[in-house]
């Protein structure tokens, strides 16, 4: 008997764990720095600086790399596609430097950041 508990529990807690990443956001953020870079960028971008724009879009970008694995589980897949794309009409748009749309894709790719952690 003790042992069906036991497995019973561990069962519970690995489903538990498996089905709620999006509890870890916060914490996946302040370790890889991620809405830092969205933030860095948002600034560079209302200053014009579009090189330092366009750098912190890479690093943005190499942080979302490392973030996306962990989210998968638990993340429905067009959330993760929708930052992905984001990220490439923001390059465009930074190249082109397009202000306004370039701060569009970064308030986007926040929300969206944002809304995982409540799902």
């Amino acid at each position: 008997m003790k042992k069906a508990v036991f497995y019973m529990a561990m069962f519970l807690m690995l489903s538990v764990f498996l089905s709620s990443c999006t509890l870890f956001i916060g914490s996946i953020d302040k370790k890889n720095g991620f809405s830092e870079h969205l933030d860095a960028m948002e600034n560079h971008i209302r200053d014009n600086n579009w090189e330092k724009a366009l750098v912190e879009r890479e690093e943005a970008f190499k942080v979302w790399q490392r973030i996306k694995p962990l989210l998968q589980l638990d993340v429905d897949h067009d959330y993760v596609n929708d930052i992905e794309d984001y990220f490439v009409m923001l390059g465009a748009y930074l190249e082109t430097q397009n202000k306004s749309q370039a701060l569009a894709m970064v308030y986007l790719i926040r929300e969206t950041w944002d809304n995982l952690s409540v799902m």
